[in-house]
């Protein structure tokens, strides 16, 4: 069976991951921070696995919902790989050696 994607679909999938990179940003401290911090700060290290939870939880609970209405379980995968994205995105800014 072809991978295919239909337009209704792919304008869910743009929503389900537009809305996690939104969460992310919105939850997160900045990037920069982040970056500019010292690697074994627990307290940038705390807040940041706050706002990992906290985003993770909400852009599941989004692509669920968008799964329950699309009847697709593609808005939930989506959602979960746009997570895994993100949150690897972040630890690796926070453990980044800077040169």
């Amino acid at each position: 069976m072809p991978l295919t994607l239909e337009p209704s679909s792919a304008s869910i999938v743009l929503l389900a991951a537009s809305q996690c990179f939104t969460v992310f940003s919105t939850m997160m401290p900045d990037r920069t921070e982040i970056r500019d911090a010292d690697p074994s700060n627990e307290g940038m290290a705390g807040d940041m696995r706050h706002g990992e939870i906290v985003s993770s939880l909400l852009t599941l609970a989004f692509g669920t919902f968008l799964s329950y209405l699309t009847k697709s379980s593609l808005p939930i995968w989506i959602g979960a790989a746009s997570c895994i994205t993100m949150i690897t995105t972040y630890e690796v800014t926070r453990l980044r050696v800077a040169p």
